[in-house]
């Protein structure tokens, strides 16, 4: 019985140790790993954590509330700008949402690992859906070949 009751603890924890928090899936990859800071700073990753749950459910005034919160804290946070740049794409402002995800590519460190290419590609992907929701269609697909290029996928 002591047997069985540690295995489902080892079990049940071992869910608990999730690799990534998940984003919505027209976001694309998951962007951050659960063990690692999204901003250097403790209030800030937790204010990130929250706005995209509350982006997530539709609370879009209150998820741009905590991007800008969490801004104030770590101006330097390629996560919140993207956070804020999604808030923005999904209420239909597409110049503030481009500007936002540009300023998230600009701060990206823009390493090899795979994070750094799913942050490039989520920033990239809003401002291809804001060059397209603009009218610049031209626009939106060099951010797309960027992505592709990125991806690997074939033009």
């Amino acid at each position: 019985m002591k047997i069985i009751v540690m295995v489902i603890l080892v079990a049940s924890l071992t869910g608990c140790a999730s690799p990534s928090i998940l984003t919505s899936k027209e976001d694309g990859p998951a962007l951050i790993p659960v063990n690692q800071s999204t901003t250097g700073i403790a209030a800030a990753d937790r204010l990130y954590s929250e706005g995209e749950q509350l982006r997530q459910q539709g609370q879009l005034a209150a998820a741009a509330e905590h991007f800008e919160r969490g801004l104030r804290i770590a101006p330097r946070s390629a996560a919140l700008y993207l956070g804020l740049s999604r808030v923005h794409l999904a209420e239909g402002h597409s110049d503030k949402a481009q500007q936002m995800a540009q300023r998230s590519l600009s701060l990206n460190p823009g390493g090899d690992s795979q994070q750094h290419k799913n942050w490039r590609i989520g920033a990239l992907e809003v401002v291809a859906q804001a060059k397209s929701l603009a009218g610049d269609l031209e626009g939106s697909a060099v951010a797309r070949k960027q992505i592709n290029k990125l991806t690997g996928a074939n033009e």
